[in-house]
């Protein structure tokens, strides 16, 4: 295979940097892994290599480094962010790395902020008239217990950026509570941190309910890829990213994604994630992250390679649009956190034989980390399954 003149440079060397460097490694492209967290799985990756400013946190020293180093590469690098820290990076650096580098307009100071801040997100999905959970957000102006009339319980509490509440809580995305009363003691114990989140009632049904849809939009706004899977676990469970996926196209969820994401004006690699109300029969959005997810190999496995259409399309070269053109059945699975899960669900009485023996079985599946070509990052994973426990034992954030 030949080798790519673009390099790639992936932000954040977790589970979620590793699935998009391999998307692009497999193709012939030479990747380069960054994260300042040495111990993140995919500084181990034999897939990978390490740039001079591989362990430097992100900010002005390290965009001002990149852009040094973009100058002596055969062509501009493709700059891929794998979690919001990098977002943020690529968003407040975008006037200086975009000299020397590729990547989307999605990444824009005026465009990527908005959906990485939840709250502000969410009030521009209500000015577009987007179906949500009913949304509350606690730092409006006004007495709180009034606008709590008419909210069904269960709620939860969503912070502005997830990764720094998964510091705070071991790891949660969110606080659930079932009450009126279980909310304003949570609201309560926050303290200065309450007015920072929004409150959401919770979709009513099982796990299983959810899709979720990857996609890739060009500059123009053109939707150039598109791909939808039914998530089968989570970790945690209820409220966490997923463990179990299977490829499932879902021709609504992958309309009202590509709709709302172009109102957005959003251009760049997507994720979304809908569930349907039982109680009016509508889908309600959850969230859209402006990054490749945790589940984004899934695309490669199942024949949609989102990250590598963005690649194409930034050096030049698109390839033939791809919505819809996916192979179903095809699972995806986070081995060791869906076995917590599956554990937590065999307790309860909720999961049995048929679950426990799909988790174990290869057939049609990718793995998260685990790959035969790749046996660095398949050796260290145990240690870093330890390692990422022992994280969320001490309240560090380990990432998606």
């Amino acid at each position: 295979m030949s080798v790519a003149p673009n390099p790639a440079v992936v932000f954040a060397m977790t589970a979620t940097g590793l699935a998009a460097a391999r998307s692009l490694h497999r193709r012939g492209v030479t990747v380069y892994g960054v994260d300042s967290k040495r111990w993140e799985v995919g500084h181990r990756s034999t897939e990978l290599r390490r740039p001079p400013f591989g362990f430097e946190p992100p900010g002005a020293e390290l965009a001002a480094a990149v852009a040094a180093w973009a100058g002596t590469q055969p062509g501009p690098p493709v700059l891929v962010p794998a979690d919001d820290p990098a977002c943020e990076f690529l968003s407040a650096q975008h006037r200086l790395l975009r000299r020397s580098c590729l990547l989307t307009d999605g990444y824009r100071p005026e465009i990527a902020p908005v959906l990485v801040d939840k709250r502000t997100f969410y009030r521009r999905c209500l000015d577009l008239g987007v179906d949500l959970p009913r949304t509350l957000f606690l730092d409006e102006a006004g007495a709180l217990e009034p606008r709590l009339a008419g909210l069904r319980f269960p709620v939860i509490l969503k912070p502005a950026h997830g990764y720094r509440w998964r510091r705070r809580f071991h790891g949660a995305k969110v606080l659930e509570v079932g009450s009126r009363d279980d909310l304003l003691r949570a609201l309560e114990t926050l303290g200065d941190d309450g007015p920072g989140m929004t409150v959401q009632e919770v979709v009513p049904g099982p796990e299983r309910e959810i899709f979720v849809c990857a996609a890739y939009f060009r500059a123009d706004g053109t939707p150039q890829a598109a791909f939808t899977a039914r998530k089968t676990r989570q970790y945690p469970p209820r409220f966490g990213s997923g463990s179990l996926l299977r490829s499932e196209w879902q021709a609504e969820v992958a309309r009202l994604s590509l709709d709302l994401v172009g109102r957005l004006g959003y251009a760049g690699i997507c994720g979304t994630e809908y569930k349907p109300d039982p109680r009016d029969g509508r889908w309600k959005l959850i969230e859209v992250n402006p990054r490749p997810t945790l589940w984004f190999s899934l695309c490669r496995a199942a024949g949609c390679d989102v990250v590598y259409h963005a690649y194409r399309d930034l050096v030049g070269r698109p390839l033939e649009p791809q919505i819809g053109r996916q192979r179903d059945g095809v699972r995806w699975q986070y081995l060791l956190r869906d076995l917590l899960s599956l554990g937590r669900y065999l307790r309860e009485g909720s999961a049995g034989g048929r679950e426990l023996l799909e988790a174990l079985s290869p057939w049609r599946k990718d793995e998260a980390i685990a790959s035969l070509r790749d046996p660095g990052a398949t050796l260290y994973y145990p240690l870093y399954g330890f390692r990422q426990w022992r994280a969320h034992a001490r309240g560090e954030d380990t990432g998606p």
